[in-house]
């Protein structure tokens, strides 16, 4: 009602934003306000010792955003909190399980990331995607020979 006879600009929204939601500010001030970017990943995920394992994340940016990270096990799946603002944080945990992999924000929550790319790791390479590619590769160049050759 308060825009009933005049037309919002963007720091009406915020301030409504920020009325309704106060615990949200610093977001409101990094992304209008600021001009900070963000981009977090996933250093490395080893194996320390029997159950053992370390994590490091780090933020590349200025940006701060606060995530939820998941472990994947043979099992289950761990989750850790990521709420420091500091620019890099080591986890070190224990699972009964081999620990897979790990991922950054793994409901894409953060859509103002710069690259998705290296929000997660895996302790062992995984040869089937690159394998995937080659194949995909292979059968559209033998289609292009096919038409290619068709045309003659």
């Amino acid at each position: 009602k308060a825009f009933k006879f005049r037309h919002p600009k963007g720091k009406d929204f915020c301030e409504f934003f920020l009325k309704e939601e106060p615990s949200l500010n610093w977001f409101v001030q990094q992304i209008y306000y600021g001009t900070q970017t963000f981009d977090d990943r996933i250093r490395y995920l080893k194996q320390t010792g029997d159950n053992e394992y370390e994590l490091f994340v780090e933020r590349l940016r200025d940006g701060y955003f606060p995530h939820r990270i998941a472990v994947y096990t043979e099992k289950d799946t761990l989750y850790l909190n990521w709420h420091e603002k500091g620019r890099y944080k080591i986890f070190r945990f224990r699972s009964p399980h081999k620990v897979i992999s790990a991922d950054i924000d793994p409901k894409s929550i953060n859509l103002f990331d710069l690259n998705f790319a290296n929000n997660s790791y895996t302790i062992q390479s995984q040869p089937t995607g690159k394998y995937s590619l080659i194949m995909r590769w292979f059968f559209w160049l033998q289609n292009a020979l096919m038409i290619l050759g068709s045309a003659g």
